[in-house]
């Protein structure tokens, strides 16, 4: 399942986040839950940086969402940057 969960009071706005492959949004009673979900360590490259920054601008949007929980999922929160999709673009 990806993109954005909604309960019936924000069903509509699940379809807008179809597209997020490695951000998980799920909104109840006002709070936003985001979960980094980009096995196994939540690096970051470039793709999952887009999504983030996609999904915090759509929730800032909302203006049923009074807060948002960031959390990452699998072993780790998140690793930080994914070095090696970093030295890949480096020798590109």
């Amino acid at each position: 399942m990806s993109g954005l969960q909604c309960n019936a009071e924000n069903a509509h706005r699940e379809d807008e986040n179809d597209d997020l492959m490695m951000i998980r949004v799920q909104i109840t009673d006002h709070v936003a839950r985001v979960t980094m979900d980009h096995p196994p360590v939540n690096a970051q490259n470039a793709a999952f940086q887009d999504e983030m920054i996609h999904a915090f601008d759509r929730l800032s949007d909302m203006g049923e969402v009074r807060v948002a929980v960031l959390s990452g999922k699998g072993r780790c929160f998140c690793a930080g940057v994914d070095i090696k999709a970093r030295a890949d673009q480096q020798l590109s």
